[in-house]
Order: structure tokens, then sequence, then C-alpha cells
């Protein structure tokens, strides 16, 4: 479905950091990505996907960053040219670089976040600039969070600009919350050595060093100027 970025679209999202779009992905891509994801991160730490639940909502986030690398479905979906355009058209950024994704779950309550404080992806990012981001409901909710505005129906998205404010310790404390958070760079975004990203590690085994220039063939433009 394609979906038509209007002057108040952009406005609404310059003013509030975040805008909302439903139905922006079937429910069976949304069945596909979280099942993908699970059994995914369950291969990176080496045990079956029926024993994920065990693991703590820091646990998944930390080997649930950049699956698509590993897995050609959830490619598919993470690099799909309607999400780019929208986000492009909201952030007014061309080109428009894919940065990282990042799944979260938590089948836990009240775990303790790696974040202190709410912080924006830009803050906690070791990326720099960020474009950036949408955030996937992978599973629909009973209410609204009363402290994050959250779509309430899987396959709707929550676009954010990098200085939007994630509540990441209520976040990882509110139970059975599922999403796939997806995020997007410059054309001359770089690997900046001043950040606390618990993910610097997987930049370096990627081949880069503190203040190289994101490359093409790591982290693809997924749009172009026309």
């Amino acid at each position: 479905m394609r979906f038509a970025i209007t002057a108040d679209h952009r406005e609404f999202f310059t003013k509030n950091h975040y805008i909302e779009f439903e139905e922006i992905l079937p429910r069976d891509q949304i069945i596909s990505l979280k099942k993908n994801s699970e059994e995914l991160i369950a291969k990176r730490l080496r045990i079956s996907p029926e024993k994920l639940k065990g693991k703590t909502a820091p646990e998944i986030y930390q080997a649930g960053y950049d699956l698509w690398r590993d897995d050609d479905e959830i490619k598919k979906i993470a690099h799909k040219q309607a999400f780019a355009s929208i986000a492009s058209e909201l952030m007014q950024v061309v080109p428009l670089r894919y940065c990282f994704d990042q799944y979260f779950a938590t089948f836990q309550c009240n775990v303790a976040s790696p974040y202190d404080v709410p912080s924006s992806l830009q803050d906690i990012s070791c990326i720099n600039p960020l474009a950036g981001g949408l955030i996937l409901p992978l599973q629909d909710l009973p209410s609204p969070p009363t402290f994050f505005p959250i779509p309430l129906k899987a396959g709707s998205a929550l676009f954010i600009s990098p200085p939007f404010a994630l509540p990441w310790p209520q976040l990882f404390s509110t139970c059975n919350l599922y999403f796939f958070l997806i995020t997007y760079a410059m054309e001359k975004s770089f690997f900046r050595a001043d950040s606390h990203d618990p993910h610097a590690a997987s930049l370096k085994k990627l081949g880069y060093a503190y203040n190289d220039q994101l490359k093409d063939s790591i982290h693809p433009i997924l749009l172009r100027r026309n």
C-alpha cells in the first residue's frame, strides 16, 4: 500500500517528532517477522526458540540487533521501499541509508533497563547522524500505554525522529511488549567513538574503525535522488 505524505503529516512529525500510520504491513508479514526474529535470536543465544521466554529483555535486546544480516525474509521486510519512501518524505532526507534494526521483546515483567533514563536513538547510537526510524508493533496491545504513543495494532507503524526520547526504563519493565525497530542514517553518517552503544562492537566486527563513514556495501542506500 502506498501512503501519500501531506504537508500536514510533515508538520505534525516536525512538531511532535513522531507520527503513526495504520496498516502499513500485512498481518501475515507481521507474523513472519516475529517468528523469524525470535528463531534467529534463539539461534544466536544457542537455545531453542521455546526457551526464549526464559531470557530477560536486555538479553534479547543484545542478541536482537541487525537481524536483517542473517535472515533474508527479515531483510525483505526491513528494507521495504515503502517504509524508506515514507521515512524520507517525513524526515526530508535523501539519499536515505539503512542503519540498523532492533528486536524488542519483554516476556518477563519489571526487568531493569540497560538505559537509566529516557533517551533518543541518537543519544544511544554509535552511528551519527541518524535520520530517524520506525517502530512496528508485532502484537496487538489491549490498551494504549500512558507513557508511549506506540500503535495498538500490529501492522501499524510509529515513525520517529532522532530527538524523540524513548522511555527505555518503562519499556523494559512492561510485560508482553513486542516490536521491531528500523532506523535510517544519512549518506555521510559515520561510526562515532563517543557513545555508550552496547552494539558498537558489532560495527567493529563488520570492519569499521571509529570515525569511519558508513559504507554502501555494509549499510546500503535504500532511496536515492531521482
